[in-house]
């Protein structure tokens, strides 16, 4: 449960976000939080005295998606009226902190290259032993089947020019402000 935000600017971050995942950012993460659900969670306590500005990253993910040619037209109306009726409360303190965004471009190299390596997997391209042939994919196998093909895959993340490390970082990696 995470809304993705490797930069302080919701047009930015949602701008760079793959189709997938910038879907599910707005249809399941984002929707649950605004709806009150996983109340214990640090996303949801995060945002939950800031709906408008969720329900304005929202939007500016519609608007992406648009761009990208998908039409989510019921969407912008359940978005469009928690944006109108909720109270202005600004941004959630945390963002434009450069280790909270840092955080969050790490864990989406990360994610892009377990995504690609499934591909590379579920398309039967490049050569899988059978210890790695697995569904439940993880940063372990990542870094095997990095060592097989001689680096990692190429991901849709690469060519931002991120200097983040994409290793599961308990340092880094999701810095909460609570």
């Amino acid at each position: 449960m995470q809304v993705f935000l490797p930069y302080p600017d919701f047009e930015s971050s949602v701008g760079c976000l793959d189709s997938t995942r910038l879907g599910n950012q707005i249809y399941r993460e984002a929707k649950t939080l605004i709806t009150g659900g996983w109340p214990n969670h640090p996303a949801a306590k995060l945002w939950a005295n800031h709906r408008k500005a969720l329900a304005n990253y929202c939007l500016f993910g519609l608007e992406e998606l648009t761009t990208r040619d998908n039409h989510y037209p019921q969407w912008y109306e359940f978005f469009g009226s928690i944006y109108s009726s909720a109270p202005d409360t600004g941004l959630p303190p945390i963002i434009g902190n450069e280790r909270f965004h840092s955080g969050h471009r790490a864990a989406l190299l990360a994610k892009g290259i377990l995504d690609e390596t499934y591909a590379l997997h579920r398309t039967g391209v490049g050569f899988f032993p059978p210890h790695i042939l697995k569904r439940d994919w993880t940063w372990n196998h990542a870094e095997e089947i990095s060592t097989i093909l001689g680096g990692y895959p190429p991901t849709h993340y690469s060519h931002f020019g991120w200097t983040e490390t994409p290793e599961p970082d308990t340092k880094r990696a999701y810095i909460w402000s609570i």
